[in-house]
């Protein structure tokens, strides 16, 4: 994987000249999360389309598919291979928090708004959390206040996907030697392993 920032030493609110500093770490966002997701296109095609010779089908299928749908997929398809055990609980640890807390960071830090604000840099909400109404005893608006982001939280992000892009590597190697050793490949991959 790239080498990236791990700068969690500082909670310091990032100041409007920071806004360069701000745009790398964003930048990384961006790469490592596209990272991810080939891993899991790698993983759902071992699991899923290992049996189609042609790879090019195989991109295509996916192409078509969201990620959300891709991850369901894979979870599903997992569980019918291996069953319930320590690899999959280990799988579905690893796609549960990237669906989840990672990929709501994720989200905020890319279609966020990232402006300077009485000097320092502050991420305004936006889209369908930007302002609800509750519906909870007395019915009041809620309208989400800029927030404050340090560099060090896009770090901690960042390290905590870097985590996850390491077990789906791990994951889908434990599920090739698994496939090897109990004769799940596909003739055709058998016949080229043999070239």
């Amino acid at each position: 994987m790239t080498k990236i920032p791990v700068d969690n030493s500082g909670d310091e609110i990032l100041d409007a000249t920071d806004m360069e500093n701000l745009a790398r770490h964003l930048g990384f966002v961006v790469i490592v999360w596209g990272m991810v997701e080939t891993k899991v296109r790698e993983l759902l095609h071992s699991v899923v389309m290992i049996s189609e010779p042609d790879r090019d089908i195989a991109t295509a299928v996916m192409s078509e598919t969201p990620f959300r749908t891709q991850i369901s997929i894979l979870r599903k398809a997992a569980y019918i291979k291996r069953g319930d055990g320590e690899w999959f609980n280990k799988l579905d640890a690893a796609l549960s928090e990237l669906l989840g807390p990672l990929s709501e960071k994720r989200n905020r830090f890319v279609h966020d708004a990232w402006v300077a604000e009485d000097g320092i840099i502050v991420r305004e909400v936006r889209g369908a959390l930007e302002v609800s109404i509750g519906n909870k005893g007395k019915r009041a608006l809620n309208v989400i206040p800029p927030a404050k982001t340090t560099v060090a939280d896009i770090a901690r992000f960042l390290t905590a996907v870097d985590a996850q892009y390491r077990a789906l590597i791990d994951l889908r190697v434990e599920y090739l030697m698994w496939a090897m050793e109990n004769d799940k490949f596909p003739q055709h991959i058998k016949a080229s392993r043999l070239d």
